[in-house]
């Protein structure tokens, strides 16, 4: 018995048997479904940080366009 619980492989089917087991609970269950429903909560906030940061950078880019575009004839009608 003294080698069995020495041996690593022994440890490691022993903690799988027992994440099986816990993993069929109804609390690790609503665990997992708490912890996916924040995940995806937190990639639609990320994706809606992302869509205004690439609108805000568009419409700086534009503005710039405009303003070298004003600039240029200025320059080239002076």
């Amino acid at each position: 018995m003294s080698s069995m619980m020495k041996n690593w492989k022994f440890w490691c089917f022993a903690g799988g048997v027992a994440a099986g087991i816990f993993a069929r609970s109804k609390t690790a269950r609503k665990a997992c479904v708490n912890g996916m429903a924040k995940g995806m909560l937190l990639k639609d906030s990320a994706a809606e940080v992302l869509q205004n940061l690439k609108d805000e950078a568009q419409d700086i880019y534009e503005e710039a366009k405009a303003k070298a575009a004003e600039e240029k004839e200025s320059a080239e009608g002076a």
